[in-house]
């Protein structure tokens, strides 16, 4: 009998996950004609947006070969700043993730560039730690 409830409890829960992971791709996709960029860290997360429908030239990473993210960031709030676009923070929920976002944010506020953070929200409550896990966390719940 336990056995059989606990099933049907996770049932439930991947369920609830499916609409909250539809809602979350619906409600990107409706924005997508906006002017805005979804800042990721690394290849790995452009990878796993890409792989759920984000379309490539809407991300931005800030890790590259060629420079560090803190000089990328500068060059990312810059062109915001200019072109009124807005920014969706993508980084993970680890301590670095942390540490960028709240860098990010403060940068981009101070140049008066908007942040969008209900999407990091949504996926903060979908309980992704890490955006590179992202498509596999979509494919298995949808």
């Amino acid at each position: 009998m336990k056995k059989y409830r606990r099933e049907k409890r996770r049932e439930a829960e991947k369920e609830n996950y499916s609409e909250k992971i539809k809602r979350f791709l619906e409600d990107i996709e409706k924005i997508y004609d906006e002017d805005f960029f979804i800042v990721v860290e690394g290849k790995n997360d452009i990878k796993s947006l890409v792989g759920i429908g984000i379309p490539e030239k809407k991300i931005f990473q800030l890790k590259t070969p060629q420079k560090g993210a803190y000089n990328r960031i500068a060059e990312l709030v810059e062109f915001c700043a200019e072109n009124n676009y807005f920014i969706i923070i993508f980084t993970d929920f680890d301590d670095e993730g942390k540490k960028l976002y709240n860098y990010i944010k403060e940068k981009a506020q101070k140049e008066g560039v908007k942040i969008n953070d209900s999407f990091r929200d949504k996926l903060k409550n979908l309980k992704v730690s890490h955006v590179e896990g992202l498509r596999r966390f979509v494919e298995r719940n949808i």
